[in-house]
């Protein structure tokens, strides 16, 4: 009978549906699918940024009409990050070159942030599923959410230099728990080609599980390789003081008005809340909960050497200049909302036995028939 095929067909269909979704269940397919519509998110939300200072398009270009050009188009802070500086100059003319635009248009500057930050987002998710499987979930929501904190509309910029750092701590975090300290040692000398605060992922390496002598072996090692790099780097772009390139004095109309400490601490005392939840809040719950493991313990020491840079050479105002720490507060929230309580008595929360319905011993065949 006709309905009986219908019933058989919809019985079949559904069987297929539960097939699927056990796949999706069991594979990654669920963290790509929140990865893809992030993505689409991070990138009208950079493209809109990008339109908002002019310094936003300008560090996106700043390597357009050559070398010299670069020297006095960007600050001497900023020029040793070259390899973002390079790669998003490229990625602009490169977009420029397909649609038809010119250079600084506001279309070509928007789909060049966009798609530079959905890139280097996309690695970060990629990196994240990687490492945690179904768990990266969590990561790639909260490094979004994290972002979006960090891009409000009180402080609208948006540099090159924001997203490749992050993978740069990610990849550090994969290779720390891998144990693979020799691939650690390659990574952290790129990394410093396009932002130099990876200079304190060397710290990592006097905690990690080695003898004492292999730890102060890694860490000179990653420190001098480090160093090198930045200083040749400077050294090729002709700045004043190689090495010694960061910015320590808050600047009005180029003039010193005090160092960034004491600056730093004055918005801190007049506007608490707002530092204090960098973010997304992430950063001040990373500080409280305490130290689990060995890696948790490198994660934070680096932490803290980070934020006392942030301290002497940064404005903390500037939410998006902690982005690289987002990593570090995500698997320290993970394993704080994993881990049981040892003041909370197990009999104060009995397993909860749930009834499992009697498998029918009939068929869909049989049901079939029993409904035609």
């Amino acid at each position: 009978m006709p309905s009986n095929k219908l019933f058989s067909t919809l019985i079949n269909f559904h069987e297929k549906l539960v097939s699927f979704q056990h796949k999706l269940i069991k594979g990654n397919a669920i963290s790509f699918i929140i990865l893809i519509g992030l993505s689409i998110a991070m990138a009208y939300q950079s493209a809109h940024l990008s339109r908002q200072f002019d310094t936003n398009r300008q560090n996106f270009q700043t390597l357009t009409y050559g070398m010299e050009s670069y020297k006095d188009s960007i600050k001497v802070a900023w020029q040793p990050r070259i390899f973002s500086n390079y790669l998003s100059t490229e990625l602009s003319e490169a977009t420029a070159s397909l649609t038809g635009k010119s250079l600084t248009s506001e279309k070509n500057v928007a789909l060049t942030v966009g798609t530079w930050t959905v890139f280097w987002f996309v690695l970060i998710g990629l990196t994240y599923i990687y490492l945690f499987g179904r768990q990266s979930i969590f990561y790639i929501i909260g490094t979004f959410a994290a972002m979006v904190f960090g891009y409000v509309p009180q402080l609208l910029r948006i540099y090159p230099w924001d997203m490749p750092i992050v993978l740069g701590f990610v990849l550090f975090m994969a290779l720390l728990f891998k144990k693979k300290y020799n691939w650690m040692l390659l990574l952290l000398p790129l990394a410093m080609g396009f932002k130099e605060t990876a200079l304190v992922l060397c710290l990592g390496f006097l905690l990690i599980d080695q003898p004492w002598k292999m730890r102060v072996k890694y860490f000179l090692i990653s420190g001098v390789l480090s160093v090198t790099v930045k200083v040749i780097i400077d050294i090729m772009l002709g700045t004043p003081l190689p090495f010694f390139t960061m910015e320590h004095a808050h600047l009005v109309d180029n003039k010193p008005q005090g160092l960034y400490l004491f600056y730093n601490i004055k918005i801190f005392l007049y506007q608490f809340s707002m530092p204090l939840f960098v973010n997304g809040g992430m950063l001040l719950a990373f500080i409280l909960i305490p130290s689990f493991s060995r890696e948790a313990k490198i994660m934070k020491v680096i932490s803290y050497a980070f934020i006392a840079s942030i301290l002497l050479f940064g404005i903390i105002l500037e939410y998006r200049i902690f982005f690289e720490l987002i990593p570090f507060c995500l698997y320290y929230l993970s394993q704080f909302m994993n881990a049981k309580t040892n003041h909370v008595e197990e009999e104060d929360y009995p397993e909860i036995e749930i009834e499992k319905p009697e498998k029918s011993s009939k068929t869909y065949e049989e049901m079939a028939e029993l409904m035609a």
